[in-house]
């Protein structure tokens, strides 16, 4: 069984709202274009271990507050 990993839309939104920062600013933060990171955001598109590293270390959190930006795949498909 493959468990799949999103991101959270609205968290990541909110930590970038307050570091006055913008998706661009992030996608160029993770080596991404800003249409895969629009892609990821809208969990069209899983991020690999290392993107999600990147994030993290982008966005300052933390590995114990991991589960406040991602989320595995069975936690969304019980929320559709």
């Amino acid at each position: 069984m493959i468990i799949k990993v999103f991101v959270r839309n609205e968290p990541v939104r909110i930590i970038l709202a307050r570091r006055n920062k913008n998706y661009e600013w992030l996608a160029c933060q993770m080596s991404v274009t800003s249409n895969y990171l629009w892609q990821l955001l809208e969990m069209r598109r899983c991020p690999s271990h290392k993107l999600r590293d990147k994030m993290m270390k982008a966005l300052r959190v933390k590995g114990e507050k991991w589960d406040q930006i991602f989320v595995f795949d069975h936690e969304f498909s019980n929320r559709r």
